[in-house]
């Protein structure tokens, strides 16, 4: 298996990512953890060839529509959102409770490769990595300056 990373900067809600992401799927499955990106940014995975959104829990997607509609002046967040509430099913997997919506694929491929990309917790490394990822640039970025000065 290989795992290819990119990384990208943002501004807050910069609505449609997808295209940012496309040239890295290029024949692979993409693995992510939510449509939404960066506050109300959002990935459509429709446009995939093969994608998995898997997490925890269902994001309550449908209380961000109005706020992206008046941010963007269009429905397609709210297109997207419905398409991912229509595929989401969650599953028990041990201990862990998973959230899979497939997108050119059905629940047991995804599952399968869910399964296959999975060490601990439940979730694929690849989930995981990004949160870590995130989580530690979201620190490091809005960490209060050094009364020292570095």
């Amino acid at each position: 298996m290989v795992v290819r990373l990119q990384a990208h900067a943002f501004k807050k809600d910069p609505g449609d990512v997808t295209g940012a992401f496309l040239p890295l799927a290029e024949g692979d499955v993409v693995i992510i953890d939510s449509i939404t990106i960066c506050g109300l940014g959002y990935v459509d995975p429709s446009k995939f060839e093969r994608a998995v959104v898997v997490s925890k829990f269902v994001p309550r997607v449908t209380k961000a529509v109005p706020v992206a509609r008046r941010l963007y002046g269009d429905d397609r967040f709210r297109e997207v959102a419905e398409e991912y509430l229509r595929r989401v099913k969650c599953f028990k997997r041990g201990p862990h409770k998973l959230c899979v919506a497939p997108y050119g694929m059905d629940y047991q491929e995804a599952l399968k490769i869910i399964e296959e990309r999975s060490v601990r917790r439940g979730l694929p490394e690849e989930v995981i990595l990004a949160h870590e990822l995130a989580s530690a640039a979201g620190l490091w970025l809005t960490r209060a300056p050094s009364p020292l000065g570095s």
